[in-house]
């Protein structure tokens, strides 16, 4: 998932990065441990009870932090969230109801 974490900080954002830039990390949560300002209108509805997220963060030159992540479902077979936040803020987000390949 971090070439699609690479790929859609590119897309929207227009900012080029490489493997070696990024830090990460995955954690199994419950859908209620989920931080509500991080994530788009409506995603509990579409989540199920236990959550694999994966957290992509890319810091650039001024300090200017952004996080790109994924939630599945917990055996990582549905990616069900994308979203991207840039300094803590939501800036874009993604809700689909079925798994995707890597994006």
């Amino acid at each position: 998932m971090l070439k699609g974490a690479i790929k859609l900080l590119k897309g929207i954002v227009k900012i080029n990065t490489c493997e070696n830039d990024w830090g990460y990390e995955s954690a199994l949560l419950e859908c209620s441990e989920l931080d509500k300002d991080m994530m788009p209108e409506g995603y509990q509805q579409t989540l199920p009870k236990v959550v694999l997220t994966h957290t992509y963060i890319y810091q650039d030159s001024e300090a200017t932090e952004y996080v790109v992540y994924f939630i599945t479902d917990g055996k990582n077979q549905h990616k069900y969230v994308s979203g991207l936040l840039k300094n803590g803020k939501l800036l874009w987000s993604s809700i689909r109801e079925t798994a995707n390949e890597d994006d």
